[in-house]
Parts: structure tokens; C-alpha cells; sequence
């Protein structure tokens, strides 16, 4: 994860620094494009451009809340963030790769890709073990 992005997390969210919330997001967006490997996405993923991704992890990020709601479990928004922070291009990739193989609808397709987000960090090692195997 970049420091900068770590230190604009910690002092705006622990310390109680106070910024304005078009300056807030804007920040946490360009850190996050660079964190996920942006420009290399846009070629991978040409259906589904990563600024969706971008776009809903920088709202998480954003939320005034406490608590977000994932699973039908409420969990503490200090966890979520603290996971959407760590995203790499990788995480990215792995929930595109789910996402289209979904082949009933979805009615609901922000709080689905939060979820999918959000669980990518404890399956994100199994699908490149795969990815891996697949190749070799």
C-alpha cells in the first residue's frame, strides 16, 4: 500500500483532521488508481473499465458511517477500509474475473461488488495459486 495514501488515512480518520470532502475523495481516488495499477487495468479489463472499482471503493472509503452493512452482517467501516486500502491491481483483476462469470442477474450491483471486494482478500491467494497451476 502507498505510504502516502496510509498517512492521509490515519491522520484524516484517526487524528480527526478535518479536509474538504471533494478534496477528500479526490485524494483517495488518485492514490487508489495508483495503488491498483490503473493505466495496466484499463488495457485488461476493457469491458468493465476499473473506474467503476475505483469509483465504488473511493465512496466506501468516503462513508461518514460507522458501521457498513456486507453479508446482511453490519461491520465496522474501520475494517472494510482498512481492507480496501491494501487493494492491488490483483484484487481488481480476481473480482472482474468473478464478476463475469455471474450468470444470473444482479439486482443490486454496488452493495454485490462491495461484497466481492470486501472477501477478495481471503480467496485472492487461491485464485492466482490457480491462475498459476492453469498456466503451467
Amino acid at each position: 500500500m502507498s505510504i502516502q495514501l496510509r498517512n492521509f488515512f490515519e491522520f484524516f480518520y484517526f487524528s480527526g483532521g478535518s479536509v474538504g470532502k471533494v478534496q477528500q475523495k479526490e485524494s483517495f481516488e488518485y492514490n487508489k488508481k495508483n495503488n491498483i495499477s490503473y493505466c495496466e487495468l484499463c488495457t485488461k479489463i476493457p469491458l468493465l473499465k476499473p473506474d467503476e472499482f475505483v469509483s465504488v471503493i473511493t465512496n466506501v472509503l468516503c462513508l461518514p458511517k460507522n458501521f457498513i452493512k456486507i453479508c446482511d452482517e453490519y461491520i465496522p467501516l474501520s475494517t472494510v477500509k482498512e481492507r480496501f486500502l491494501n487493494f492491488e491491481k490483483e484484487h481488481i483483476e480476481y473480482v472482474y474475473d468473478l464478476f463475469c462469470k455471474v450468470e444470473s442477474p444482479i439486482r443490486n450491483i454496488r452493495p454485490y461488488l462491495i461484497t466481492m471486494l470486501y472477501q477478495s482478500n481471503e480467496t485472492l491467494s487461491l485464485w492466482i495459486d490457480n491462475k498459476r497451476n492453469i498456466i503451467a
